[in-house]
């Protein structure tokens, strides 16, 4: 409250929301704030997304669109310090960003990412609020739908913000990317089952394993160079258009080679292990994701409360 009395100048104001209000603790707060918002526009940003001075020009210049209803930015990770991190942000810039893009320029379809995202009030009040997904916890993705089935236009802002991710850990990394390999089954489970294909590396790997030849060896050379080719020409190109003062180092290519191919088997890895469980943790809460990554309370496991006692 002091803050916003005397840095904000009264512009800003302190809201404490209930935990309770909804089973996605993130909606949760998302219902107080809009209620308690009094523009015609609502924009949600992370907590650790850093943007430039002019970050709301572009995203209101997409919602100034006849028929557009909500936007959302391309996202490049920034800052890592440790191998966990690096590969969070090297999985936002070599296959997350683009593949927002590529969605919505080959389908139509934005891939809405609640990193950083706008959209009209009156609209969102239209479609039944952030009430409709209080109960899933793909919130973001599930929200652009709706707005897509009202028959409102979903847009996607090519101005990156950066998401700082500093020292996350490689076991974080993987529990996070091993939930949203979860949500992305729940959702599209046809589209989930074909994600390996995505990465030549993955594909050739499992070919030499399969049947091991010079040919297959060769093609499995090539993959290599080629995916990481493309990981670094990504990398570069995001983080030389991400916000000034958020950028970090600014990495030869030779960093982001022997990261890429880590990366690929790591985020096989979380593939397989969202291949067999649809349990997930957030925010201290225990979940069973069904269709639509609608989201099932579930009595925390025996590990869970252990590494609870142990954090303690």
């Amino acid at each position: 409250r002091r803050f916003a009395l005397e840095r904000a100048g009264g512009r800003a104001r302190l809201v404490v929301t209930d935990p309770d209000e909804a089973t996605n603790p993130k909606v949760a707060q998302l219902l107080a704030l809009e209620r308690a918002a009094s523009g015609a526009i609502v924009v949600i940003s992370d907590s650790n997304v850093r943007v430039a001075s002019g970050y709301l020009e572009p995203l209101v210049a997409e919602l100034a669109r006849p028929g557009v209803a909500m936007v959302s930015s391309v996202v490049v990770g920034t800052g890592e310090q440790t191998l966990g991190a690096a590969l969070e942000n090297l999985q936002l810039g070599a296959l997350v960003a683009p593949g927002v893009v590529a969605a919505e320029f080959w389908t139509g379809r934005a891939i809405t990412v609640g990193k950083s995202m706008a959209m009209w009030r009156s609209r969102l009040r239209r479609v039944g609020g952030f009430e409709t997904v209080g109960g899933v916890l793909s919130e973001d993705h599930m929200l652009g739908r709706a707005f897509a089935a009202a028959g409102y236009e979903v847009r996607v802002s090519l101005e990156p913000v950066a998401n700082r991710n500093v020292a996350c850990s490689l076991a974080r990394t993987v529990e996070r990317h091993t939930r949203w390999a979860k949500l992305r089954r729940s959702i599209s489970p046809v589209g989930f089952a074909f994600e390996p294909a995505l990465s030549p590396i993955v594909v050739a790997s499992l070919a030499c394993l399969a049947s091991p030849s010079k040919v297959v060896a060769a093609a499995f050379s090539l993959a290599v160079v080629l995916q990481t080719l493309a990981a670094t020409i990504m990398m570069r190109v995001l983080r030389r258009a991400a916000p000034r003062g958020s950028r970090g180092r600014d990495f030869a290519a030779a960093y982001w080679v022997p990261l890429e191919i880590i990366r690929s088997y790591v985020l096989f890895f979380c593939w397989l292990r969202a291949c067999v469980s649809l349990r997930v943790g957030w925010r201290g809460h225990e979940f069973e994701l069904a269709n639509g990554s609608a989201i099932v309370p579930a009595e925390p496991t025996i590990w869970s409360r252990v590494r609870t006692m142990v954090r303690a």
